[in-house]
């Protein structure tokens, strides 16, 4: 079964989470979607309601991503060991089966990628279940295919157990070939976001996926792996057409001969 998932990022950007993000969990499900994505930015307090949301993520029996705009990787090379560490107790709070943040600051030369497997054997206990994920955002660093080839390198050269999410339209934003990076990061990738992305004017801008049976997200997701969910990521002004982008998104993941 092809799986979906709904960033909670998708609804409203001008009244984001207003009555907390778990309200959103009875909308997916009953719009076709198995799984939600819930997003450490839009918590409004400090005492985040991790528990509410458990509860509803459980309610609906939903799939759960969570993201967070943690980088893994500080500017001096080093892991953000105390990030990483209070992001995994977060995610295990609600039970996430994924978790998903940035890459940040690596460094091919001064980076430990085995420090990562030491802290996560600390802190999974009892979630060995739940995936990390590296994905590739819209910033210079942390876009950059180079960097990001290299940290999957050592990652599979040392049996880290880390994987990547990967998202199809912020290439463009870090000025990457999507397709270069499809070819090179495929094996690693457990997660997709979809999106299209269109110039607008002197900037770029984010915009609903394409019905075109020839659309650039189309093809990348014939190149990445068939039992990866893949999520919605860009805005839904109209929340009615939740359920039209659910069912083209699964069956754009439908794998066909790529000619």
């Amino acid at each position: 079964m092809n799986k979906v998932i709904i960033p909670t990022s998708v609804f409203d950007p001008q009244n984001p989470a207003v009555d907390g993000q778990e309200k959103y969990a009875a909308f997916i499900a009953a719009n076709g979607g198995q799984g939600i994505e819930i997003r450490r930015e839009l918590f409004r307090t400090e005492d985040l309601p991790l528990e509410k949301c458990r509860r509803a993520i459980e309610q609906h029996q939903l799939n759960c991503v969570y993201s967070a705009p943690v980088e893994l990787w500080l500017e001096s090379g080093e892991l953000n060991e105390s990030g990483l560490e209070v992001i995994l107790e977060e995610a295990q709070a609600i039970q996430a089966d994924i978790v998903k943040m940035p890459l940040g600051h690596y460094d091919a030369v001064r980076s430990n990628v085995n420090a990562i497997s030491g802290l996560l054997g600390r802190n999974l206990q009892g979630s060995k279940s739940m995936i990390l994920t590296v994905e590739n955002d819209q910033t210079a660093y942390g876009g950059n295919l180079q960097q990001l080839n290299a940290f999957f390198k050592a990652v599979s050269e040392n049996a880290v157990p880390v994987r990547m999410t990967f998202d199809i339209g912020n290439w463009a934003y870090s000025g990457e070939n999507a397709f270069a990076a499809a070819e090179l990061l495929s094996r690693h990738v457990v997660y997709v976001h979809c999106k299209h992305v269109e110039q607008d004017g002197d900037q770029l801008k984010t915009v609903p996926i394409t019905k075109e049976p020839n659309a650039d997200w189309r093809q990348l997701l014939q190149r990445l792996p068939a039992d990866a969910p893949a999520a919605i990521e860009f805005p839904v002004a109209d929340a009615s057409m939740l359920r039209d982008y659910i069912a083209l998104l699964k069956k754009a993941m439908e794998k066909e001969e790529i000619t």
